[in-house]
């Protein structure tokens, strides 16, 4: 790092940088090839670590350019102050700087290595800073032509990746223009996803509580699901096997897998017909678009769009401003509202329907509000049910709820994580209803086929356990599911029978007519309620849900069912079969029991061998036929 004080260790007419603030000249260099390096790495360690992907790092989708761009802005920040401080004090200022960027630079790097630890990181970098500080002081002439000369070529390199970049969405979106129109008269499709909405908590299911006034309303002109299942108790798997029809074993071998382009989506087999394809995600957590559940759509909105970013939006994706951010306490602190609330996500698929060039669209929303820390945006007014977080322990209860226990809970936190769960229904119940308004004002409602569904539910102390991801049993996997289009589905009807979120995809394709020449894995649902529909074969009755959170299985008994390992639920014949990693199982009678607590594996051992039989047969997962079965308290 040439910046030590060149009048006294250079002849003048060797100053390379002489007329130039030659620190923050050298600091603006080093941030790009840190950032270029940084870039390099990243790559390089996905290619090591199947794990840790583009979607689990949390990227923007133009980080190729905004991470370089982000350490020049990093680094140059710190030239500024630094190049000040050597005019006010020549004689240290410059030996300062050099210890300074060469530590920025130094840790900068070795945050992108996971397996290290933070600590490890500033004291590597502060003992290799001090040895390169004394290292390169004969050299600081050689240093800085050096600099000079490659300096041009990083600029390009970066406006290279920001052009390419650019330059590749502008290519995507002028295929999409040129794509053949779709059918005449086909209508939109507005697939919304309520992320960790639980049936349980809606009154549109009969909860006391008025939730769901605006769904309710909408139930009445179509087709309300009463038993419908998650195909797993968390977000990636579920949205995965709504996009493909396919069951998450079908499509993961281990956790936090992206979704892989070889399997076709809905949004891919509209997009073929002519379709305009949105995407617009509040959870960017699953759903972004590193985790592949953007295939097949043309515009996808995960991040705050690069025309809405802020600079902290640019900064999240540099690992040594990540970090920084991270001590905040909560990366989502990135913007006023914290993350993306159900009326930004309406609005931006709003402006965005009206650019589709009369393109029939189908739109993907997902609304994270009812997402833990349980927070109604501050924007809003909401009446609420009950307690509010008052206090700063209050907040952490909440924004802690997915890793909390029994023992670490009391009963008045129990009942603040309801309220504000419901609190925070309410309000996306409303931003729907605001939503379905202005798109009746637009014309857009009388023609839109319109699924309002979840990923998941959660769990609020129901068996012992908090979040979701935890287990299998009703709270996880009972969600909403309606399904309308104005002419088309009866109004108020009522389907009683249990269905999977597998098969929306075939259902969808079914209502476009579309369901004979694009094709895809699930049966259509029409026939639950229109009977003149060709019946579903008797393998759709079987629902499966699962949940491979861990690929390894794990004995330690104060560990929730989820995470000992691999776990499958099989609901058939008015029965609900769970199998653990451990080889324990459940049987629980579906209709008779909604609080899953009376256990009948002890009393039913016939049914539990068909169940085993229908787990291989769907799962491939083979059970002994040996283990003893142990009956189980209630646990309610």
């Amino acid at each position: 790092m040439m910046t030590h004080d060149v009048e006294t260790s250079t002849p003048a007419g060797r100053r390379p940088l002489r007329g130039l603030p030659r620190i923050l000249v050298t600091a603006l260099w080093l941030g790009m090839v840190v950032g270029l390096a940084e870039l390099g790495m990243l790559m390089l360690l996905q290619r090591w670590n199947s794990a840790q992907t583009i979607g689990s790092l949390r990227l923007n989708r133009h980080y190729p350019w905004m991470v370089p761009m982000a350490n020049v802005l990093i680094f140059g920040a710190f030239g500024l102050v630094l190049e000040a401080l050597a005019r006010i004090w020549p004689k240290v200022g410059g030996k300062v700087a050099t210890l300074v960027l060469s530590f920025l630079a130094l840790v900068a790097l070795l945050l992108t290595v996971r397996e290290l630890a933070p600590i490890a990181c500033v004291l590597l970098a502060c003992g290799a800073s001090v040895w390169i500080g004394r290292g390169i002081a004969p050299y600081q002439a050689r240093l800085s032509r050096m600099t000079l000369v490659t300096m041009p070529v990083l600029v390009a390199a970066i406006a290279a990746l920001y052009i390419g970049r650019h330059a590749q969405f502008a290519a995507r979106d002028r295929e999409a223009e040129n794509r053949p129109p779709a059918k005449a008269g086909s209508p939109n499709v507005l697939f919304l996803v309520l992320d960790t909405v639980r049936a349980k908590s809606l009154s549109l299911y009969g909860y006391e509580r008025k939730t769901s006034p605006r769904l309710e309303q909408l139930a009445t002109k179509g087709i309300r699901f009463d038993n419908a299942r998650s195909t797993a108790p968390w977000t990636l798997p579920s949205h995965s096997s709504m996009f493909t029809g396919l069951w998450p074993h079908e499509l993961f071998t281990y956790p936090d897998q992206p979704l892989d382009a070889k399997f076709p989506t809905l949004a891919q087999k509209l997009s073929a017909r002519g379709y305009a394809t949105g995407g617009f995600v509040a959870n960017t957590y699953y759903c972004n678009a590193g985790f592949g559940l953007s295939n097949g759509f043309d515009h996808y909105e995960d991040f705050y769009a690069v025309q809405d970013a802020t600079w902290l939006e640019l900064f999240r994706n540099a690992e040594l401003s990540r970090r920084v951010i991270a001590l905040s306490g909560n990366e989502e602190s990135l913007h006023p509202d914290g993350r993306k609330d159900a009326d930004r996500v309406s609005q931006d698929f709003l402006r965005w329907s009206e650019t589709r060039k009369d393109r029939p669209f189908f739109a993907f929303l997902n609304y994270f509000d009812a997402h833990v820390p349980y927070r109604v945006p501050d924007h809003t007014d909401v009446c609420h049910f009950g307690l509010v977080p008052e206090t700063a322990e209050d907040a952490h209860t909440l924004a802690s709820w997915q890793k909390r226990t029994e023992t670490s809970n009391n009963p008045r936190d129990v009942e603040l994580a309801r309220d504000a769960y419901d609190d925070c229904i309410a309000y996306l119940d409303g931003a729907l209803g605001r939503l379905f308004d202005e798109m009746g004002k637009r014309g857009m409602i009388d023609n839109t086929l319109i699924v309002v569904t979840s990923d998941h539910g959660e769990q609020i102390g129901e068996h012992g356990l908090y979040g979701h991801g935890r287990s299998l049993y009703r709270e996880e996997l009972h969600v909403p599911l309606l399904i309308v289009q104005p002419g088309r589905t009866p109004a108020g009807k009522v389907v009683a029978q249990p269905v999977s979120l597998r098969d929306l995809p075939s259902t969808v394709l079914d209502m476009l007519g579309v369901a004979d020449e694009a094709k895809m894995p699930g049966t259509s649902l029409v026939a639950t309620w229109d009977p003149s529909a060709p019946p579903r074969p008797a393998s759709a009755d079987v629902i499966v849900s699962e949940v491979a959170i861990r690929d390894k299985i794990s004995k330690k008994p104060n560990r929730v069912p989820a995470l000992k390992g691999p776990m499958y639920s099989i609901i058939a014949d008015n029965r609900v079969y769970i199998r653990g990693a451990t080889g324990d199982e459940e049987l629980y009678d579906f209709a008779g029991d909604p609080t899953e607590s009376v256990n009948l594996a002890g009393a039913e051992a016939s049914t539990i061998e068909r169940f085993r039989g229908r787990l291989e047969q769907v799962a491939g997962v083979v059970t002994p036929r040996t283990e003893a079965i142990a009956t189980q308290a209630p646990k309610d």
